[in-house]
């Protein structure tokens, strides 16, 4: 049975924490934005939505300035543009306090959890257990989650803004755009449930190593003593080239997604150009079937 972790409960006990499969429960998401603030992620989607809301109509006065009659074009774009970046400012700081605030209260429950293990734990469990969550698990709360989060909805909010956009002025585009986004969303599904086990494969793979090397430190007299420096140093070489796999594969398949949407977004490009260069010639040799 692999294991990456243990798990504590405020009684003290504990028990061994089994590598996850599939995908993310909701709960675990959902333990993030409770501690966040539901109103600090309500307000930032609000405030989003109301930022990309008012893009989107600056961008249709510049189409049409005559759109709102009685008003001065110049001034109306100006308001738009200032009302949009003070959105913007706004819903930036509910994100990151929504992030400062979960952070807070994740790493204050896994100290309190941590110190109510009992001590005879510390000795039968391998150091790398409370390294990987107190090192790499804190930089992920710290540092990822919270940009993560900003930048999704930031995209996922542009990208359906230009979807209604151009539903919009053309509405004939929701034909083309409707393989397209099934497309998109086959290509997102397959990297995230790929990257999801990459990722916790390259967890359960990182104690080993870090457990490798501080029984090693620990013991150095002892291998010194029976000549074993080369045998260990060899473990710990696999453990690492474990783990060295697992990130490698992880990092290429952020490179496979990068190079499949270009691919796809170039296909989209070629197909634009060819169809208007068509519908040109179209209209050439309709006009000089007319003269």
């Amino acid at each position: 049975m692999e294991t990456d972790g243990l798990i504590t409960h405020h009684d003290g006990s504990w028990e061994e924490e089994e590598r996850e499969k599939g995908h993310i429960k909701t709960k675990v998401i959902t333990a993030y934005f409770k501690a966040g603030g539901i109103g600090n992620f309500v307000f930032f989607l609000v405030l989003s939505i109301g930022f990309q809301s008012t893009k989107i109509f600056s961008d249709f006065l510049l189409k049409n300035p005559q759109m709102i009659a009685g008003y001065d074009f110049l001034t109306m774009y100006l308001s738009s543009t200032a009302i949009a970046l003070v959105l913007s400012i706004c819903a930036n700081i509910f994100g990151q306090n929504l992030g400062c605030k979960a952070r807070k209260i994740l790493h204050k429950n896994l100290l309190e959890h941590i110190m109510i293990v009992r001590p005879y734990l510390f000795e039968m469990l391998p150091p790398s257990r409370f390294i990987s969550r107190l090192a790499q698990d804190t930089f992920i709360i710290d540092q990822k989650l919270p940009s993560s989060v900003q930048r999704m909805s930031l995209v996922a909010f542009i990208c359906l803004g230009a979807i209604i956009v151009n539903a919009i002025q053309s509405p004939i585009f929701l034909a083309f755009a409707c393989p397209l986004i099934l497309f998109y969303w086959a290509i997102q599904h397959f990297y995230r449930r790929s990257s999801i086990e990459l990722q916790r494969i390259e967890s359960a793979t990182r104690s080993p190593y870090l457990s490798h090397l501080s029984n090693t430190l620990c013991s150095l007299v002892t291998l010194r003593a029976f000549n074993e420096e080369s045998r260990l140093t060899n473990q710990f070489c696999d453990h690492l080239d474990a783990n060295s796999t697992a990130l490698l594969l992880l990092q290429s398949s952020s490179r496979w997604l990068s190079v499949s949407l270009d691919m796809a977004g170039s296909v989209i490009v070629f197909a634009s150009v060819i169809s208007c260069f068509i519908g040109l010639l179209e209209f050439i040799r309709f006009n000089s079937n007319c003269i």
